[in-house]
């Protein structure tokens, strides 16, 4: 990177001013002449400085980004800061104020984008924007077929909340990123199983050793993998005992360890339904399944 001189001072501002200041000089104070024009001097130098640093940042591509701090920040803010020095200046990196919604802890810093000469990952210790848009395209990636102009149309969402396509798109994604643990997020740093409780651990580990696979399959994706306590006594007047799903973002996950027909898969997700209170989502795991995943997927389709 070349760093050039690049001349802004206008002497004739300078002689003016002096010419102001030589007023001093007529009424007999000249000790006070020299302090405001040494003043004046050091004003010059140094804003000569600052007009240079900022011209050649600006040559050399000078742009924002929004750094997250991590405190509170939300799926909206981890897609902005993916984007990296994006943003051609500090007001359109941080909205008004620097804030885009209440609580926003994200910080604007000025950095280059790659053209600038200096990889964006190694500018600001611990923020690295381009591997962060890598584990952005992997959410994206998971949801992608969730988000097409089909399903958009089916789900009534213009109707029900006025969202246009982009709108709609953008709070699937969200909500898919509100499932990653936030460390893997920032810095891709691979969550670690937990469990509620001791017993539910060694349980899990002697009796349901194909969820245990399955979550350690997960969290490499980022995924919160953390186990509760599933089993409670809520009957619901019919004799069945509505239990709560594997996982404590809601997470039920299914093993696929045979050949499955659609009415297994259809069975599966209705018994969820019914028994799994607080489930949002069936994980299915086809990892040590004969059948491929494409005739998973096709099959799943057609269960309602």
């Amino acid at each position: 990177m070349w760093w050039v001189f690049i001349a802004h001072f206008d002497s004739s501002m300078a002689e003016s001013k002096v010419r102001y200041l030589a007023r001093d000089i007529v009424n007999g104070d000249i000790e006070t002449f020299n302090g405001k024009v040494q003043d004046l001097t050091k004003f010059y130098v140094k804003r000569e400085a600052f007009c240079n640093l900022a011209k050649n940042y600006q040559n050399h591509g000078l742009r924002f980004s929004r750094v997250p701090s991590w405190r509170e920040t939300c799926a909206f803010c981890f897609i902005l800061a993916s984007r990296g020095f994006d943003y051609g200046s500090e007001f359109a990196a941080g909205g008004k104020g620097n804030k885009y919604h209440p609580n926003c802890d994200c910080i604007i810093v000025p950095g280059f984008n790659s053209l600038g000469g200096v990889h964006p990952d190694k500018q600001i210790e611990g923020y690295k924007p381009t591997q962060m848009q890598d584990r952005y395209n992997e959410v994206c990636k998971t949801v992608d077929g969730l988000c097409t102009l089909e399903k958009y149309r089916e789900s009534g969402a213009y109707k029900k909340y006025g969202y246009n396509f982009s709108e709609w798109k953008l709070s699937i994604i969200s909500s898919e990123i509100r499932q990653r643990d936030k460390k893997w997020l920032w810095s891709g740093n691979i969550p670690l199983v937990k469990f509620e409780t001791k017993k539910l651990k060694e349980d899990i580990k002697s009796e349901r050793q194909h969820e245990l696979r399955t979550a350690e399959r997960l969290r490499f994706f980022g995924m919160q993998t953390n186990f509760k306590v599933d089993q409670i006594n809520n009957y619901d007047g019919h004799g069945n005992n509505k239990g709560l799903a594997d996982l404590a973002n809601g997470y039920e996950l299914k093993s696929l360890s045979t050949a499955t027909s659609k009415n297994t898969l259809n069975k599966y997700l209705k018994g969820v339904s019914k028994r799994k209170k607080d489930a949002v989502a069936v994980v299915f795991d086809n990892t040590e399944n004969v059948s491929t995943d494409e005739e998973i997927i096709s099959l799943i389709k057609e269960c309602r």
